[in-house]
């Protein structure tokens, strides 16, 4: 997904991502991504611009576990406030 400027996503449901999903942000991009369900993303993909970590945010509305696994990395910030998150990623996260 590229985002050259300000954008919001919204899901009515669950967000499932396995294998290669990228959020990449443009030199003014910005994103908000509202999930009703629950986030699971396992694989090769990236979040966010590491020197832009304020420019991601995900909030999740489930009360099921946020999982965000995988190699290339997490930069940005999560909401889930009924949920448990857990990270693996190489690179730092910002919560």
């Amino acid at each position: 997904v590229h985002v050259p400027g300000r954008t919001a996503l919204f899901v009515d449901g669950d967000v499932n991502a396995l294998g290669v999903f990228d959020i990449d942000l443009g030199p003014e991009g910005e994103i908000d991504v509202f999930v009703r369900g629950n986030l699971l993303s396992i694989g090769a993909g990236s979040y966010g611009d590491r020197s832009r970590a304020a420019a991601t945010r995900i909030y999740v509305g489930g009360t099921g576990d946020v999982t965000l696994v995988g190699a290339s990395g997490f930069v940005g910030n999560v909401y889930a406030p009924r949920a448990r998150v857990t990270l693996d990623y190489e690179v730092a996260s910002s919560l």
